[in-house]
This record gives C-alpha cells, structure tokens and sequence, in this order.
C-alpha cells in the first residue's frame, strides 16, 4: 500500500511539473554582501513573474507577450502566486546565475480579467494599421 502511494506522488509530482517553466536570469557579481545579492535575486525573479504573469490568463489565440508590458504599463496590477521558487544554480567571477521556477497555473492576476487583457491587445494591434 506504501509503495503504491508513494508512486501516485511521484506521477503527481512529475505531471504538477510538467507545467511549470524555467526562467533563468543572472546577478553581476561585484563582491556583494549575500543579502544583496539576496535583495537583488528576489527583485529579479519578482520582475519575472510580472513579465511572465499574462501565461496564467491561458490565451492561445495570439501572442499575449506582445500586449502584456504595454498593458500593464501605468496600472496596479494584482499579482498572486503561490509555490515560486529561484534558485542559485552556478557562478563565476562574473555572475551568479539564478533558475526561477514559474508555474502559470499558480499565478493568479486578481484585478484584471482575460477579457479586458485581450480587449487591450485587439485595440492596439487595430491601432497600427
């Protein structure tokens, strides 16, 4: 019965990844103190995920990338997310390079609905032509 839950983790464990992406981003290293870098690693994965957030709202019928900056430019947008991580994987005399863990499924934009997202970006898209 033990192993028997502990293979219907491992399946849930591995198809729970399946929809996470790996975003790398680097930290110049300049001889910092840790909780700079620290400060430094949590400010990037942060921007990350607000670059990254419109993923959660599942569009397919376009590129939402290329709305989503302009988008959220000048607004308060709410973001929620759970189970985030980044983490330090190498470095070298000149950078430390950190892997963020970003699961779309867990990210949840509060104050703004995909139907306003995709209003926005048929606006713009009609606007340059």
């Amino acid at each position: 019965m033990a192993m028997m839950m502990m293979r219907i983790f491992s399946l849930l464990l591995i198809c729970s990844s399946l929809n996470a992406d790996i975003l790398n981003f680097k930290i110049p290293n300049n001889g910092q103190s840790s909780e700079i870098l620290s400060l430094k690693a949590n400010a990037e994965a942060i921007k990350l995920i607000r670059n990254n957030a419109y993923l959660s709202l599942g569009i397919t019928s376009f590129d939402p990338s290329v709305c989503w900056l302009n988008f959220i430019k000048n607004k308060k947008i709410q973001i929620q997310l759970t189970n985030n991580s980044h983490k330090l994987v190498k470095q070298d005399s000149s950078y430390f390079f950190y892997d963020l863990d970003l699961n779309p499924k867990k990210i949840n934009i509060t104050n703004v609905t995909k139907q306003q997202f995709i209003k926005f970006c048929e606006n713009k898209t009609n606007k340059l032509y």
